[in-house]
């Protein structure tokens, strides 16, 4: 598992090896407050920025990102699931699971159920009234 912290002003970082716990920890210990201040000021100057987040990627291809908001956060979810045309052509297309306004309470049953690659991740975000769509 790799795990990134974007910043608004294009630095990446990737961050070590953590569990659950730790990663949680190290989300809450950002300071999301000043990176949306920073995001806000760049696009009001017509500069380029980057959406401030973190994210999670497991080496099977499934991806989870977190970026903080005002309202809670927003989850975007891609599966590493592939999938097969008319049953039988593999293709490259990913299931994208995007949900708005997330608790941070809620933030560690997901963080868990992605650390274990359940399948139940995708159960679990269709149950917060959330879109779907498939990318190709």
């Amino acid at each position: 598992m790799h795990i990134f912290l974007q910043r608004a002003d294009g630095e990446l970082r990737q961050l070590g090896h953590v569990d659950v716990d730790e990663a949680l920890e190290l989300f809450r210990q950002q300071d999301w407050e000043s990176e949306m201040s920073t995001e806000d000021r760049l696009i009001s100057d017509g500069r380029s920025w980057f959406s401030t987040h973190m994210e999670w990627v497991h080496d099977g291809g499934s991806s989870l990102t977190i970026s903080p908001s005002d309202r809670g956060s927003m989850i975007i979810y891609r599966s590493g699931r592939k999938y097969r045309l008319l049953g039988v052509i593999p293709t490259p297309a990913h299931e994208v699971f995007a949900v708005r306004d997330v608790p941070d309470d809620a933030l560690k049953g997901i963080l868990d159920c992605f650390y274990r690659a359940d399948r139940g991740m995708e159960k679990l975000l269709r149950k917060s009234g959330l879109s779907t769509q498939i990318f190709g």
